[in-house]
This record gives C-alpha cells, sequence and structure tokens, in this order.
C-alpha cells in the first residue's frame, strides 16, 4: 500500500526484527502482546520465508495499550517466562520483543535472563526497524 505509493524506502517492525534475529544467531522466537497477534506474526514470518528459522509465537495476553498501566516489573516477568519456554525447549537463541510498545524493554529483560541462566540475544523492534530503514535510506543516498 505505502510503498506504491513512494519510491522511498517502507519498513515496518514485522519485518526489520525477523531480519535482525536471522543475521545474528539460529533461531529466534517472538514474544507478543495479545493472542491477536499471533496470527499476524506467523503470516509475515511465512511470507518471508522464515519459518524454518522461527521457534514461536507466544502472546503474554497483555493488550497493547495495557502495556504502561501495567508496569515494567509485571510485563518483564510475563516476557521472561514466555521467552524461557522458547530458550530452554525450542532452541530459540533470539527474543524478538514483538510490540512497539515493548521497546525500552530490552536491558531489563537481558537482566533477568543472566538471572535465569539463559542465554539468547533480544531484540528490540523500534530499533531493530530503525537500523534497518538508517541502512535503506543510506544504501539509496549513494
Amino acid at each position: 500500500m505505502l510503498r506504491e505509493r513512494t519510491d522511498k524506502p517502507v519498513v515496518g517492525i514485522m519485518q526489520s526484527s525477523p531480519i535482525h534475529a536471522t543475521l545474528l544467531r539460529n533461531r529466534f522466537e517472538n514474544v507478543t502482546t495479545n493472542k491477536e497477534w499471533e496470527l499476524l506474526l506467523n503470516r509475515s514470518i511465512h511470507n518471508m520465508a522464515l519459518d524454518h528459522r522461527c521457534g514461536g509465537i507466544k502472546a503474554i495476553n497483555i493488550s497493547p495499550v495495557s502495556l504502561e498501566l501495567a508496569g515494567q516489573d509485571v510485563i518483564n516477568v510475563a516476557m521472561s517466562e514466555a521467552a524461557s519456554e522458547f530458550v530452554k525447549n525450542n532452541g530459540c537463541d533470539v527474543v524478538i520483543l514483538g510490540c512497539a510498545g515493548m521497546s525500552g524493554l530490552k536491558k531489563k529483560m537481558q537482566q533477568t535472563f543472566l538471572t535465569m541462566g539463559l542465554k539468547a540475544s533480544i531484540i528490540d523492534p523500534v530499533i531493530a526497524e530503525y537500523e534497518v530503514l538508517s541502512g535503506l535510506v543510506t544504501a539509496q543516498k549513494t
């Protein structure tokens, strides 16, 4: 839609985060807000032909609107529990924070993972999108 109306790069977090994940490590998972997003994220990953690299998508059952109200500690616990299941059981070594509202929680989640003895890279979707878009804009200038 937007891509058809401009010659400028168009990138979303559903594209940039899995791209980052596949460049970092072998297998990723996506922790998202509510169940409605699981199907959309699955479709996006399928459309990018990355099914074989995705260990799963897990909703923490907190709506995007409620993320700010819930507080970072509550969200961190819910995300860490959901993510640790895939890291331990599905061989995932990258965790994507699957909502822009989760941006800024990476550092706290990394600390929780260290405490739990888990090793996995964590991707902040807004940072991933910015980095991909910035690279595309720079490439387009040359």
